[in-house]
């Protein structure tokens, strides 16, 4: 046998074994009518926050609705100023709304996100933002040192 050959035959027997090996971890409750509602999640996202734990938490957000027969998790994001944010790596990302618009009142969480260079002392602006959120009751969170 050569290693062409040895090589193909392991790809096969990879790929046979493990195919479709996470539909396992599916749950077969469609059309479940206790199912609870889509959690909506914003992350409130602050200049230089770590661009790794803000894509880690979308991505648990992510794989817990592939894991599911239905989305439990639509999220959103926010800025304080302007249509886009400097990461911790440079990197600007658009952000879907600000943290003043009225779309707080239909998050069930928001998650602020910083980092490394984000700055310690927040506004006063944000301090009273933050504060009318947590009024509404909505779940705050933090990435970093957000």
């Amino acid at each position: 046998m050569n290693a062409d050959s040895t090589q193909t035959q392991q790809k096969r027997h990879f790929s046979g074994q493990l195919k479709d090996a996470n539909f396992a971890y599916l749950k077969q409750s469609r059309g479940h009518k206790n199912a609870q509602p889509t959690r909506q999640v914003g992350f409130l996202l602050l200049e230089h926050f770590s661009m790794m734990a803000f894509t880690g938490a979308i991505d648990a957000l992510v794989t817990a609705n592939l894991l599911s027969s239905r989305p439990l998790y639509t999220f959103k994001t926010l800025g304080l100023d302007g249509p886009t944010v400097a990461s911790d790596l440079g990197i600007n990302i658009s952000v879907d709304t600000s943290l003043a618009s009225q779309v707080i009142g239909e998050l069930d969480m928001l998650i602020v996100c910083g980092g490394f260079r984000t700055r310690l002392q927040p506004t006063a602006n944000l301090l009273n933002r933050l504060r009318q959120v947590a009024a509404q009751q909505i779940t705050l969170g933090g990435l970093w040192n957000g």
